[in-house]
């Protein structure tokens, strides 16, 4: 199973200290660049921030380049349709990790 977050429940887990839990329930996590940028962003929880070297579990992927199957999602922010725009490109790639 491929299993993508956007910023929402990487910030929070970290926040309170229980992203151990994705580790636990998933092996591995991919994330987009541009959900990395968030998490970094000034303003993040100290504890959130402190993945300028992320965990191990943790998986970086440069930004989709065609988000255009999620470009409808106008209500959603830029972090999520990369979420969804990687989700989709590693869908298609048959990435199993």
């Amino acid at each position: 199973m491929i299993v993508v977050a956007d910023t929402t429940p990487l910030c929070h887990l970290a926040w309170i200290g229980a992203d151990w839990v994705l580790l636990r329930m998933f092996g591995e996590i991919h994330a987009p660049e541009r959900v990395v940028s968030e998490l970094r962003a000034e303003g993040a929880p100290d504890s959130v921030r402190q993945w300028a070297n992320p965990p191990s579990w943790l998986k970086y992927h440069p930004d989709a380049l065609d988000e255009s199957r999620v470009l409808a999602f106008e209500t959603i922010d830029a972090g999520e349709r990369a979420a969804l725009a990687l989700a989709l490109a590693l869908q298609v790639a048959g990435h199993r990790g």
